[in-house]
């Protein structure tokens, strides 16, 4: 068995959010703060824009940089289109620097006494950025549940997602892979506007013979106004040093 290398990320976010304020905080996006997402679509007419960056410091090598931006819209009720991609100072692997990924999402249901609020998101991200070969698709199910403990309101999410390589497909790499993750969010009493989120996810790898990467990730979300808002985290992982270098990561946005 393969030894295994555990890392620490810090992270720091902005965002800007056409859309007000509600009494528990929705619209919780994927890497801000956390990998963690909800299930809830931007609102009909709603843009959200989110910007980040990210260093990555190996013990050994030149430290990396990534600057992902995401682009939200609300078409319909419940349906939104986003497009994203990331630049980067060296070269990264998937996606590279420079794809772009489009992608649609559709909310299929209301909560329930049985059933949680869930969404379905299709994405495909074209080999535009440097050095990339590969078409990829994406399909990832969301399922978000409101439950109350005491008076505190919490949701509890599961993030499901699996990748496809739709073209060329390396010989040592995996058709499809599949993400995972899962946890709560909390906004806190008698503090409308600040969220609290933690989640467990689990990344398989790309290459065959490669272990997955286990983390646990720790968030905060402030509204600072009715559309600009503050996020940081701080998490860790556990990955294969066959495929990353030990390192500590640092990210912010602006």
């Amino acid at each position: 068995m393969r030894g295994r290398h555990a890392g620490i990320s810090i992270a720091f976010g902005a965002l800007l959010i056409a859309a007000p304020v509600t009494a528990q905080e929705r619209g919780l996006n994927e890497r801000h703060p956390v990998r963690l997402a909800d299930a809830f679509p931007v609102g009909r007419g709603d843009v959200a824009l989110l910007t980040a960056g990210m260093a990555i410091m190996p013990r050994d090598g030149p430290t990396r940089a990534t600057f992902p931006l995401d682009v939200q819209y609300g078409v319909l009720s419940d349906v939104q289109l986003s497009l994203s991609t990331q630049s980067a100072t060296t070269a990264i692997g998937d996606p590279a620097s420079g794809d772009l990924t489009l992608a649609g999402r559709a909310g299929f249901s209301t909560e329930s006494t049985l059933l949680p609020f869930f969404s379905i998101q299709l994405g495909a991200t074209a080999p535009s950025g440097d050095g990339s070969r590969a078409t990829d698709l994406e399909l990832k199910g969301y399922a978000s549940r409101e439950v109350r403990v005491g008076n505190l309101q919490l949701f509890l999410h599961l993030n499901a997602s699996v990748d496809v390589r739709a073209t060329h497909l390396g010989g040592d790499e995996r058709r499809l892979v599949y993400h995972l993750a899962t946890g709560p969010s909390f906004t806190v009493p008698q503090h409308a506007t600040t969220t609290l989120v933690a989640d467990v996810f689990v990344d398989q790898a790309r290459k065959r013979g490669d272990s997955e990467t286990i983390g646990v990730e720790l968030g905060l979300r402030q509204r600072l106004t009715s559309w600009l808002g503050f996020d940081a985290g701080v998490g860790t992982k556990r990955w294969d040093p066959a495929t990353v270098p030990p390192s500590s990561r640092r990210s912010a946005s602006v």
